[in-house]
């Protein structure tokens, strides 16, 4: 009787052996057998996704639309990417739109394969990731409610792409086109911006709301935006309001339109009545284009001062941070004359202007 517990025993223990064996085998040989693209670059464009090698000569992969995520009525020319990014060990991301609806697809950041998508709200404009958190943040153009994204701003978990998660709805106006700050340094809070609301909101990400409305002071918006973990402040690209239509405005040009009653409130023509002027992107570089940039403390949450590139060259300024946060460059509407380099210092303290580099590119046009 013994020998056949023995035996029995036995038995069980090879078909459980075997039966683990197979469940090693159609699972973790796919990580010990996949094939790493190591460095490259990443081109993303309306017919799918290229990965190079770093210096641009070789095809590493090829992932075409068709072969990724084609959905029904979608033309493989028909897509825009509106923004990319990284989380750094897992996945590569990028904002879509033009398809039947907008989304943020998904690639293995070693292979370039294809994960999958999530639907999400209208326009992805500006993808940006929290390492704390683990979570890639969104900012879109537009909440799309009738479909179920009542919100400008969209979450996605690196550790379940399958989650759907509460967006954060501004609540203001239609398409209010902005930008997005998120860091680890920041916590459970981020900023954004829009360009046709004058002040910079905070959020808080747990609860999804808008916590702090912090005004910006004769701007009618704001859109580009970057943050420095430096100082943990955060550099706002301002939207203002500007004469236009004549020899003697701000803006020779009123646009697509023929411009309406504005309100002015900076440079030369800053008047207390309303004259015939357009607002925002058109009066970017243009004399009244004086504010350029705020710089906002994001523990005090005041205004801390403001810059914008050379007198001598032009108006108007986008700031950009480099990846540490140790410097700020301000790329101006002066034809690619020249970039102004800008340094932070202590928490609440202003930035200095370290240099003045002149680039003289060719081929620009003044005011833009």
């Amino acid at each position: 009787m013994k020998f056949l517990d023995v035996a029995f025993s036995a038995v069980c223990a090879s078909l459980l052996t075997r039966q683990t064996e197979g469940e090693y085998l159609s699972t973790d040989t796919y990580y010990h057998k996949k094939e790493i693209l190591g460095p490259a670059m990443w081109h993303f464009n309306g017919a799918g996704t290229v990965m190079y090698s770093v210096d641009g000569s070789t095809v590493l992969k090829n992932v075409t639309n068709s072969g990724a995520f084609v959905a029904e009525g979608s033309r493989d020319d028909a897509v825009s990417y509106f923004s990319l990014a990284s989380d750094g060990h897992r996945f590569v991301w990028g904002g879509s739109y033009g398809r039947p609806y907008n989304r943020v697809e998904t690639f293995d950041i070693d292979t370039g394969e294809p994960v999958g998508y999530m639907k999400t709200c209208s326009t992805p404009l500006d993808l940006q990731y929290h390492p704390l958190r683990q979570e890639m943040w969104l900012r879109c153009a537009q909440n799309i409610k009738d479909k179920g994204h009542a919100g400008e701003i969209d979450v996605f978990s690196v550790n379940s792409l399958s989650s759907d998660f509460e967006l954060i709805n501004l609540n203001e106006t239609a398409r209010p086109y902005g930008r997005l700050a998120v860091h680890s340094s920041l916590g459970n809070y981020g900023f954004a911006s829009a360009y046709n609301i004058p002040y910079l909101a905070r959020m808080d990400l747990s609860s999804k709301e808008v916590v702090n409305e912090i005004q910006l002071p004769k701007a009618y918006g704001s859109y580009d935006m970057t943050y420095s973990p430096v100082n943990k402040h955060v550099y706002v690209r301002t939207r203002i309001c500007c004469t236009c239509g004549s020899e003697d405005a701000d803006q020779l040009s009123c646009g697509r339109g023929d411009g309406s009653p504005v309100l002015v409130e900076n440079g030369p023509s800053a008047s207390a009545e309303e004259q015939l002027g357009v607002c925002s992107s058109g009066c970017e570089g243009s004399k009244a284009d004086t504010i350029g940039a705020y710089e906002v403390d994001t523990v005090s949450l005041q205004i801390v001062g403001n810059h914008n590139i050379e007198d001598t060259s032009g108006f108007g300024c986008d700031p950009v941070a480099s990846p540490d946060g140790k410097f700020i460059v301000l790329l101006g509407n002066n034809a690619g004359k020249s970039v102004r380099i800008i340094t932070p210092n202590g928490n609440g303290e202003k930035s200095s202007t370290a240099a003045d580099i002149q680039t003289d590119f060719q081929g620009g046009t003044p005011g833009r």
